[in-house]
């Protein structure tokens, strides 16, 4: 028999295998059909790659069956029990043609069978609802099953509910749960507040949490919490909530001021991480005589379809309502934080952190060493007024190593930035289209500025030119203008400048990536070429 190789045996060793398939960038949907070893370590990662969607996510305006039970409960006789490891029912995916009472009723008998008959196994559960009478199914779940829980994913969107969510007398306090240590909620109302304040009372362990609603709970008991993500995607900016108030954004901070290290305000809508779906049902692939009995879908995200919400991702401040509005009645206040060493606010403008930025100062913030920082465009100057604003004070930032900067439009932003930041290691522009002509000429005239940044200590420099994909053709134009552009790069010692998501014509480049590497310049593209 001949000796399987160094790469054979390789690929038949399940310590590789595992730290191989942990890598984000790979797809188990079908590194999962090679063999049933490499399925049964796909399958007993520690972090789930897989998860099973117990409904079809249709795309066609055929009649779906998403609100009858029995296809999936007769799935699950057979079913593999660890890919029920990772759950996620999206609910009724056509709501025009099933009653409500069917929608609450077929998700309720779908969730409980699976949640009982897989209790043990189920670490992660992502539900989305429509309708308020299915929390009584969601309790009994979490009070009664899945005891070895990790991670929950709620998005309330109910239909017809105007008022808070009141739980019921017989619903006493759930049942603690000692490894959930990660809880996601997606309640634009803050109908449900109570129904998340019993999920959070639960998990005495809690490290990771992600809200997006007009309320907040308390987490005062959760000394636990070191990862926190505000979202205020797809909220009218006259729907934020004071942050004074009571059960408002300011009070919470309050609560976990003295552990928390990562806080994010964010502006975006990416509600999943990456993640391989396993559709149980999509008969376009359904392969009787397979030995795996699920198929693999590639979608990564859940698609939010109510009337009540928007298209676009990202907070609104250019309607009518808005045009008017009083950013001082959002009173948010960052309270001192010991601990924290990672900031993200992506409203800085809307979540104002002073006009010095000296909310956020290391006399502050003194464990804080990533900063990052972008507006909602009530202001084209917004970020530039900040920074300058900032240079008055000097030394605020002593303790930062990472800054990442959106929208900055005045030179003299950067050329000062040491006085504020002086001991940054990595700096990150993002460059908006706004008009430049030259947009490669001047991203690279940008990282020029960063020459005080260097010398004090700066090691890393990266442009991003925002919209990604801006074709260049420098073959005619501005070529000696580029050239001694990236020539001033020469006489920067000992770091590395990058400029991102540009594109360029295969003629450019053909002169371009020589003249750089001819020329010894420490600066690199991260780009498309087009022919």
């Amino acid at each position: 028999m001949e000796t399987p190789s160094p790469e054979q045996q390789a690929l038949q060793n399940p310590i590789i295998l595992q730290t191989i398939f942990q890598n984000e960038s790979l797809s188990t949907k079908n590194l999962r059909l090679v063999c049933n070893l490499w399925n049964e370590i796909i399958l007993s990662l520690p972090q789930p790659k897989l998860s099973l969607r117990l409904t079809k996510r249709s795309e066609s305006k055929k009649p779906s069956n998403c609100c009858d039970a029995v296809p999936f409960q007769t799935f699950c006789v057979k079913m593999e029990p660890k890919l029920a490891k990772c759950i996620i029912d999206y609910g009724c995916q056509k709501p025009a043609l099933h009653s409500p009472s069917q929608r609450s009723s077929t998700a309720a008998s779908r969730l409980l069978h699976v949640c009982d008959k897989f209790s043990q196994i189920i670490e992660e559960v992502t539900i989305t609802f429509v309708e308020a009478d299915f929390v009584p199914t969601l309790y009994e779940i979490l009070q009664n099953c899945c005891p070895n829980l990790k991670k929950v994913e709620l998005y309330f969107r109910p239909r017809g509910l105007h008022d808070e969510y009141m739980p019921s007398q017989s619903m006493i306090p759930l049942r603690v749960k000692p490894k959930l240590t990660s809880i996601r909620i997606v309640d634009p109302t803050a109908q449900f507040l109570k129904m998340t304040q019993m999920i959070i009372n639960s998990a005495p362990n809690l490290t990771r949490f992600f809200y997006h609603g007009k309320r907040y709970p308390n987490l005062s008991r959760r000394g636990t919490v070191k990862w926190i993500q505000v979202d205020m995607s797809r909220m009218k900016l006259k729907d934020i909530s004071n942050c004074g108030s009571t059960n408002g954004l300011n009070e919470m901070l309050d609560h976990v001021k003295n552990h928390l290290r990562v806080l994010v305000i964010a502006n975006n809508f990416d509600l999943h991480d990456v993640q391989d779906n396993i559709n149980w049902g999509d008969d376009d692939d359904w392969n009787d005589d397979s030995d795996h009995e699920d198929n693999v879908a590639n979608n990564h995200e859940l698609d939010f379809e109510d009337d009540n919400w928007d298209d676009d991702v990202g907070i609104e401040l250019s309607d009518e309502d808005d045009e008017d509005y009083d950013i001082e009645r959002i009173a948010f206040k960052i309270p001192k934080m010991k601990s924290l060493k990672m900031f993200e606010n992506h409203l800085v403008d809307g979540f104002t952190c002073g006009d010095a930025l000296q909310d956020i100062c290391t006399a502050r913030l003194p464990a804080l060493e990533t900063l990052k920082l972008s507006s909602a465009y009530l202001s084209s100057t917004n970020m530039d007024d900040l920074l300058q604003n900032a240079m008055r004070s000097k030394n605020l930032f002593t303790g930062v190593k990472n800054l990442h900067l959106t929208d900055v439009r005045d030179p003299k932003s950067i050329i000062g930035l040491g006085q504020v930041f002086t001991n940054l290691e990595t700096l990150s522009i993002r460059l908006l289209n706004n008009g430049m002509e030259d947009r490669l000429g001047t991203a690279v005239e940008w990282v020029g500025l960063c020459e005080e940044l260097f010398a004090r200590g700066l090691k890393n420099c990266t442009m991003e030119i925002v919209p990604m994909g801006i074709e260049v053709d420098l073959l005619v134009l501005h070529i000696e203008r580029m050239k001694q552009c990236l020539l001033l790069m020469k006489k920067v010692k000992n770091v590395s400048a990058t400029i991102k998501c540009m594109k360029f014509k295969e003629e450019t480049w053909k002169w371009m990536d020589p003249f750089i590497r001819d020329n010894k310049i420490p600066i690199k593209f991260e780009t498309l070429h087009s022919g």
